[in-house]
């Protein structure tokens, strides 16, 4: 040991200099601990900011097969210059090989005297594996005084004495044989450089039996640099938060995965409701504050209820599930939407005192809760599959089917917010002939109400549709919108943001299957475009709804061969292809879409899973823009 009148550095007192005083004798531990601050500054940069491992540039350590030589394997090393030695940063040391070596080629191989005098352990001889066993090979480093013992050019010849020691750090590359890495001891550092992976008996290590496991390529890149790589992935508008936190809704990696397999970027199927209970017929909402209110019928009180779940979008989650309608009879099928005032409406027919007729909730947006249930059509016959939309006005129009005298037509009510009064139900088709049901509607952009329903007036299914005009305040006739031989069912109706009507039904058109259809109503010329068949596959679709973005973009969703699919319109390009949203053994229906206040698409479903036997609401979101 050299001759040190004592150690008095400490890290902990954070001590960033060592400052000479005049008149003052010159010590030994000044010195020394002023040598320990500049080299602790040193090694705590190395660690924290840029790593340990390999620099780019540089293959030092690499583990190789050492052909022909039995049961060892080679380090790699530089090529014997200082510059351009082979390097490797362990907790912030710098560690180099000047040249290439095998294992057993290293100063401690079987040399217990060296390792006594070193203070190591030893370095033993590589064992033939009796059976298959992964080995771990790893840089152990340390650092130990030299004096003029061993390196006589430490004393000074023009006064004979040794005036300094030298520290000197080490390294050794050992094989955990079978077994994990060791626990450093003291004034040790490890690193993992490879795995060996041995065949029984096998003597030679082969380059298939090496896995290599070093970090290559470390650099200090410059804030530019960065900076130039993220806007040229993500455009000049593009900032850093400088908060380590990802804000990609997806990764990269998945954005581009997705797209190349034909779809978007999406988030991954997630379950929203996990009751025993089956739970049937979701229906979203997104409300003016940027919620999404999720409404669906569960059986979880011995009869069918509607239930819901609010998502916050400022906090990013859902409420508990909630009970909103609590009578004895069954609930199914909720309509909800929110009115000029922030009000929610919810809708649903309900099976009460031997025949059904329509119910709603009100939640006032004032007071922060919901008015209790109420009855809205009291007829003996059988009302059911309510619509909602809010007129220009603000007036609420309910429209429904409904089982009056032998046959289905369709009804409605009307609510006057500035009289707080509904005007009663009216009977809007009056056919004796035909059953109409699956009503829908949609208010243009001059404020008329348009509803679309279907209609069995002439040996088949057709669609249907009658106006009602803001300037008359009156309806005109029933007008028959498709006339093909094929059964035309269920249609879903929107006004894009030019202002024309685009109706989606499905057709039997073509013999065993059903397609989606559509026709586009163009209201600057003010007349029908022909029938156009959206899905051609030989699957049966059912179930479809579509909606515009803000981008302008129309989306189609439905069920298909129990999965659900969608396809996305854009005046540019037309449809593109239909790509398949949900996945599995499990059974997907009821697709209803929207899209939230960033622009993402939440899809939600009802799946049934043979697994469990049971029915939940899923969803997964589609994120058109990163």
């Amino acid at each position: 040991m050299g001759n040190f009148s004592r150690d008095t550095f400490d890290r902990l007192k954070h001590y960033a200099g060592v400052r000479l005083q005049q008149g003052v004798p010159i010590v030994d531990a000044d010195w020394n601990e002023l040598e320990d601050i500049r080299k602790y500054e040193l090694q705590t940069f190395l660690k924290w900011f840029v790593g340990s491992g390999v620099p780019k540039g540089n293959d030092g350590f690499h583990i190789l097969p050492a052909a022909g030589f039995g049961n060892d394997f080679t380090i790699q090393g530089g090529d014997g210059t200082a510059e351009g030695a082979g390097r490797c940063l362990v907790d912030g040391w710098d560690v180099i090989i000047e040249n290439a070596m095998r294992y057993t080629e290293q100063p401690l191989y079987v040399d217990p005297t060296l390792a006594t005098t070193w203070g190591v352990d030893p370095l033993p001889s590589l064992s033939m594996p009796g059976a298959a066993r992964t080995d771990q090979v790893y840089l152990d480093v340390w650092e130990r005084e030299v004096n003029a013992l061993e390196d006589t050019n430490l004393v000074n010849t023009a006064i004979g004495v040794e005036t300094c020691v030298r520290r000197k750090r080490e390294w050794v590359v050992r094989v955990a044989e079978g077994i994990a890495i060791p626990t450093p001891g003291a004034g040790h550092s490890f690193y993992h450089l490879a795995t060996l992976n041995r065949p029984s008996g096998q003597a030679e290590i082969l380059d298939e039996n090496i896995a290599d496991l070093r970090l290559t390529g470390l650099v200090i890149p410059s804030y530019l640099d960065i900076q130039q790589i993220s806007q040229d992935a993500y455009g000049p508008g593009y900032t850093l938060d400088h908060d380590g936190q990802p804000n990609l809704k997806v990764s990269l990696r998945d954005a581009i995965n997705a797209l190349l397999r034909g779809g978007l970027p999406s988030t991954p199927q997630t379950q929203l409701t996990f009751d025993t209970a089956p739970d049937y017929y979701p229906f979203a909402l997104r409300h003016s504050s940027g919620d999404i209110s999720l409404f669906w019928t569960s059986y979880r009180s011995g009869n069918y209820d509607i239930w819901y779940k609010r998502y916050s979008a400022a906090s990013d989650s859902w409420s508990a599930d909630t009970q909103l309608s609590t009578g004895t009879g069954d609930d199914y099928e909720s309509f909800a939407l929110e009115d000029h005032s922030g009000n929610v409406w919810v809708f649903w027919y309900s099976y009460r005192g031997g025949n059904n007729d329509i119910w709603y909730n009100l939640y006032t947006s004032a007071s922060g809760s919901w008015g209790g249930e109420t009855q809205l059509t009291t007829d003996p016959g059988y009302d059911n599959q309510p619509f909602a939309v809010v007129g220009s006005t603000g007036d609420l129009w309910v429209f429904w089917a409904s089982y009056r005298g032998g046959n289905y037509d369709i009804w409605f009510n009307r609510y006057n917010p500035a009289s707080g009064g509904w005007a009663g139900a009216s009977q809007l088709t009056t056919t004796t002939t035909g059953y109409d049901s699956s009503v829908v509607a949609v208010v243009d952009g001059s404020g008329n109400v348009w509803v679309f329903w279907q209609s069995y007036r002439s040996g088949n299914y057709d669609i249907w549709y009658k106006q009602y005009t803001v300037a008359t305040n009156s309806w005109g006739t029933d007008v028959q919108l498709t006339y093909d031989t094929g059964s035309d069912e269920s249609p879903f109706a929107l006004v894009d943001n030019v202002g024309d009507i685009w109706v989606f039904w499905i057709s039997s058109r073509r013999s065993g299957n059903t397609d989606i259809w559509y026709k586009r109503y163009d209201h600057l010329g003010a007349y029908w475009e022909a029938d156009t068949q959206l899905t051609t596959d030989d699957n049966y679709e059912y179930q479809q709804m579509a909606f515009q973005d803000s981008q302008g973009d129309i989306w189609a969703f439905w069920s298909s061969n129990n999965e659900v699919q969608y396809k996305r319109f854009s005046r540019e390009s037309g449809w593109g292809r239909a790509v398949l949203l949900s996945a599995g053994p499990d059974y997907d229906y009821n697709p209803v879409a929207l899209e939230d206040n960033i622009g993402d698409i939440w899809v939600i479903w009802q799946r049934y899973q043979a697994g469990t036997g049971n029915s939940d609401i899923w969803y997964r979101k589609l994120i058109p823009s990163i």
